[in-house]
């Protein structure tokens, strides 16, 4: 059974007047108890009530903003009840005759517009307030006899979220007509709703029940979505809704019995003998409405009108004491949308880090405008203009005093322009130039300005408001899951980068023609040339290879800042190389002679520690840094002093970075499988695609360290696939190829059957031809057979029967003689979700093959949609309400398959135990699977990626991560994770905005689901750890 909703919403407004509704105390709030009562608050014989005409006047203007007919005659009741609030028994009001009666008013659901019907609006008295303490209560007499104005709307709201928008509306009506402050925390707004549920498609009413005093926005529909709930509740279990009264509970976030009701009607009502009827003149009525300050919608067609788009102008109009500074500096200056930019950009930031309002501001609207005035003159620059505001905010200085002390200049000369750029003009090219680095700092995009270079597309292409705001519309829609920081700060970002462009009449580069960067075909890609090519120009790839390693040539210069060495505070753990997911800062251990001829001067370098006469170098590929930060994160330094710290980019230092990358081997003793030994083995996947501080690409980068030539890499579809394989430039110099999403275990399995195939080939080759070739390669071919899967060993032979007289079949094969282990690598949306059907058909096939899952716990490379490696509480695409089941246990699935290894690593948690587990599943005679913890953007980490390293020890610490490993040859189980400290857990959810969000869209959810994630990582661990403890087998079947 499907219910409907019905819902009617009595608001109480006090009104904002000097005295109150009948006696002349004062209408204050805040004064000491008691101390703003007269006799005739408290109905003492003898007083005679006196309308007060401000209220009236107000009554008038807020039935009038509502659309409502205006009763032209003003008579009053008596509300005869006893409550404890009202001990002289009744109430003054309007029952038969509202001052306003049949209105409404327009609310924007799901952009849709829609009327909701008000009832009438009448004027009261207020009640006293009351103070319930443990053993009594209190009554604070100053709130009796307070001017209201009661909104009665008809039963036309179905949701929560309308009865919120209804309210929100009704707010801003009272606050910018000057008749109420709206401060619902302070009583000045309270609203009581009457719910009732009925069967959808039926007319009958259900039985209505009241929520009395609530006091948010929020409250307002946190308490109807619950009543519907309860409601519906007792009605699908055969029970019956009773008529009565309730109160909202926020912290239990519930609806709470206050009183039952036995009748309908509670009160009784008739007309007030001592105030007569009272006539209202027209001019009396027009001269109120005609007076009324402008309303919010009267505001936003002003703004609009003035250039601002709505939504501009709605981030205005929502802070009522913003829009009185606004209004003041609009009187002095037409440049509306340089004083919107002012107010909601450098000085909102300015009020927000130092927690005051705009009433607090120092600087005038005047000295405000004379700055803009500059700024749009040409007087100064946008960064000229920075400067200045600092100061006015410390003193409010006269701009022009302080461009004065400052000197601050523009130099706007167009002959000495002119002049500079004769050659811009002989080409005839024109050329927009914007530095962004403050504003990406400002609003932590972490160089993400993909939306900005839109928003000058747009500028560029002559589009105009309306279309930037459409795509605005577009940004807040898609980053919304991310957060509501990501989409103001990106918002912002859009709306004040304009103010960076700047134009240069034509271009002032040189041409001259570009040398190919690999080969011709390559070249006519990165030129975008690829319609002008022949079929002839592919010759050399009709199977579809290309050149791989091409990436080093991109040279993209992206970061502004890149990690510069400081030798004096280097231990030479190369932890920075470790962590580095672009393979762009490289440790050296060199000779004299090599130093030479890098144009490297020995007093650059230190001692190599662990060898004798060499010297140790870090080299940063600066022209490829993508400026993530974590190389200095990871650096341990010496003495509380980094190693590394950041600085603008050298080409000195590029170039010798280039020549120790391509010509140095860096032969050293140091163990492969520890930090410092894999830092110095060069990498096969460099200068990749991968967002800044990508977690998938270190894995990637290490693996190929590890193992280089002798793997050969399968790849899913998705982020890895898409920054290892982007054409012309890729970053692998390894064979690698991409599958569909759903069949890479199967694309990668089959791979190694062949390889597998062709070595069987090769063997029976040996075998048949060992008689009749020269005894030296007769030995060869014995050795061979003998060590197959030796990777240094097979790779000799490989290079030796190269040039050695051997069968043509066997030289056909000649490619497949080294010894090389498939790797299937891809995403958590492959493994656990599309191609978990393929995976556990590999695993199953007791093959000798390695499968890499870079968990990012979400599909990210299409959007952020939630996978089935998403943790309970995670927003995500299609759980943006928190996802709701576990995460599957890939690791607890492959422990029970034979002869599987399997292994969860986090790489910035724990270095060594990610070396280990390589090492382990690598020389495992069977399946093995790699859960590799990834850092992502989508995960929200706060800081952004900068923060991954100490994000996955935090998660290591918690127990929301586990390392462990398992090994079937040896029958046991390893939680290489110390015991986590659940205590903390909560830090996990605090500090990334894929649980964050969650708090502010439903915080009922919020800690739910954080409790039950928290108790599934407690059962996980200790599952394991009881495991890891006892002696025990695995049953295999």
């Amino acid at each position: 059974m499907e219910f409907e909703a019905v819902i009617g919403i009595e608001i109480h407004v006090e009104m904002k007047t000097k005295t109150k509704m009948f006696s002349s105390s004062l209408n204050k709030f805040g004064a000491m108890p008691n101390t703003l009562v007269t006799p005739l608050d408290m109905a003492f014989p003898g007083t005679m009530p006196v309308v007060n005409k401000q209220a009236v006047i107000n009554a008038i203007r807020v039935s009038n903003a509502l659309h409502m007919k205006i009763d032209n005659e003003l008579w009053f009741d008596r509300k005869n009840y006893f409550y404890s609030d009202l001990p002289k028994g009744y109430q003054i009001t309007q029952d038969k005759r509202p001052i306003g009666k049949q209105g409404y008013v327009e609310i924007d659901v799901d952009n849709q517009i829609k009327k909701i019907g008000i009832e009438r609006l009448h004027m009261e008295e207020d009640t006293c307030k009351q103070l319930h303490l443990a053993d009594c209560t209190l009554l604070d007499y100053n709130r009796a006899g307070t001017p209201l104005v009661e909104i009665v709307s008809l039963p036309e709201m179905h949701t929560g979220e309308e009865a919120m928008k209804y309210v929100e509306q009704i707010r801003s009506i009272v606050i910018y007509s000057g008749v109420s402050d709206g401060k619902m925390e302070e009583g000045s707004l309270r609203c009581d709703v009457n719910i009732s549920l009925r069967e959808k498609g039926k007319e009958k009413f259900g039985t209505k029940v009241e929520i009395k005093n609530l006091n948010s926005l929020a409250n307002v529909q946190r308490a109807i979505d619950y009543e519907m709930k309860r409601q519906a509740d007792i009605l699908l279990n055969g029970g019956e809704v009773y008529q009565e009264t309730r109160r909202f509970d926020e912290t239990n976030k519930e609806t709470v019995l206050m009183r039952k009701k036995t009748d309908a009607v509670d009160y009784k009502y008739f007309t007030e003998p001592n105030i007569t009827p009272i006539r209202l003149s027209d001019e009396f009525i027009n001269n109120a409405i005609k007076t009324c300050p402008e309303l919010a919608n009267e505001k936003l067609n002003r703004y609009t009108q003035l250039g601002l788009s709505k939504e501009e102008a709605n981030q205005i109009l929502a802070n009522y004491e913003l829009v009185s500074y606004f209004d003041k500096c609009l009187l002095l200056s037409k440049s509306i949308k340089s004083i919107w930019n002012f107010l909601t950009g450098d000085i909102s930031s300015y009020l927000n880090k130092t927690n005051l309002t705009i009433n607090d501001l120092k600087i005038t609207p005047d000295n405000l405008v004379k700055l803009i005035s500059l700024l749009e003159k040409n007087e100064i620059s946008v960064a000229q203009a920075r400067k200045i505001l600092e100061q006015m905010l410390i003193n409010n200085e006269d701009p022009l005093a302080i461009q004065e002390r400052l000197g601050l200049k523009q130099n706007s000369n167009q002959d000495e322009l002119y002049a500079m750029c004769k050659e811009i003009i002989n080409k005839n090219i024109k050329v927009y130039i914007a530095s962004l680095d403050k504003l990406n700092k400002k609003y932590n995009l972490h160089g993400k300005i993909n939306n900005i270079m839109c928003t000058y597309m747009f500028k560029i292409a002559g589009y105009g408001r309306n279309e930037i705001d459409a795509f605005k519309k577009l940004v807040t829609k898609t980053y919304s899951s991310k957060g509501n920081d990501v989409v103001e700060n990106n918002i912002n970002a859009i709306d004040e980068s304009l103010k960076y462009l700047e134009v240069i009449d034509n271009k002032i580069f040189t041409l001259t023609q570009d040398k190919d960067i690999v080969n011709n075909l390559t070249s006519e890609m990165l030129h975008l040339r690829g319609n002008m090519m022949s079929v002839s120009d592919f010759i050399g790839h009709e199977d579809g290879t290309f050149e791989g390693g091409t990436a080093k040539s991109d040279k993209r210069k992206v970061s502004p800042f890149v990690p510069k060495w400081c030798k004096e505070n280097c231990i030479e753990c190369n932890q920075c190389s470790f962590v580095c997911p672009h393979a762009c800062i490289r440790p050296f251990s060199l000779t004299d002679n090599e130093l030479l001829l890098a144009h490297i001067d020995k007093d650059e370098t230190i001692k190599s520690l662990g060898e004798e006469n060499k010297n140790f170098y870090i080299s940063v590929s600066e022209a490829n840094c993508t400026g993530c930060g974590l190389c200095m994160k990871a650096c341990p330094g010496k003495n509380q002093e980094k190693a590394l710290e950041s600085g603008k980019y050298s080409e000195r230092l590029d170039k010798i970075s280039d020549y120790l990358f391509n010509n140095v081997e860096n032969d050293t003793p140091f163990n492969k499988y520890t930090v410092k030994g894999i830092g110095f083995k060069k990498p096969y996947f460099e200068f990749s695609g991968a967002c800044a501080g990508c977690g998938e690409a270190a894995y990637i980068k290490l693996l190929t360290e590890l193992y280089g030539k002798n793997m050969v890499i399968a790849n899913a579809t998705g982020c890895s696939s898409i920054y290892g394989g982007s054409l012309p430039l890729t970053p692998y110099k390894i064979p690698w190829m991409n599958s569909l999403f759903e069949d890479n275990a199967e694309f990668g399995f089959g791979i190694h059957m062949s390889y597998k195939k062709m070595r069987e080939r090769i063997k029976d080759i040996m075998y048949q031809t060992r008689d009749i070739v020269l005894p030296e390669i007769k030995a060869t071919f014995k050795l061979w057979i003998d060590n197959m899967e030796d990777d240094d060993l097979t790779l000799a032979i490989k290079n030796k029967l190269m040039e050695s007289e051997i069968p043509n079949e066997l030289r056909e094969l000649i490619d497949y003689i080294p010894s090389r282990k498939v790797w299937i690598l891809g995403g958590d949306g492959w493994a656990y979700d599309i191609g978990y059907g393929g995976l556990d058909h590999v695993l199953h096939s007791n093959e000798d093959i390695n499968i890499m899952v870079l968990d990012t716990e979400v599909y990210s490379n299409t959007g952020g949609q939630k996978s089935k490696s998403t943790r309970m509480g995670g927003v995500a695409e299609f759980s943006s309400n928190g996802k709701h089941e576990n995460k599957k246990d890939l690791f607890k699935i492959a422990m029970a398959i034979p002869n599987v290894y399997v292994a969860s690593i986090s790489l910035g948690a724990n270095m060594m135990q990610t070396l280990k587990v390589l090492k382990e599943a690598y020389e495992h005679n069977g399946p093995s699977l790699i859960i590799a913890y990834s850092p992502c953007i989508e995960q929200g980490i706060i800081g952004g990626l900068n923060n991954s390293i100490d994000e996955q020890k935090l998660l290591v610490e918690v127990g929301y991560n586990l390392l462990m490993r398992y090994n079937p040859e040896t029958n046991t189980l390893t939680v290489d994770s110390k015991e986590p400290d659940f205590t903390n857990y909560d830090a996990v959810f605090r500090s990334e905005l894929r649980y964050k969000n969650l708090e502010v869209k439903n915080e009922d959810e919020y800690h739910e689901l954080y409790e039950l994630n928290k108790n599934y990582a407690l059962e996980r661990y200790n599952y394991f750890k009881d495991l890891e403890n006892k002696q025990w087998h695995i049953i295999l079947i």
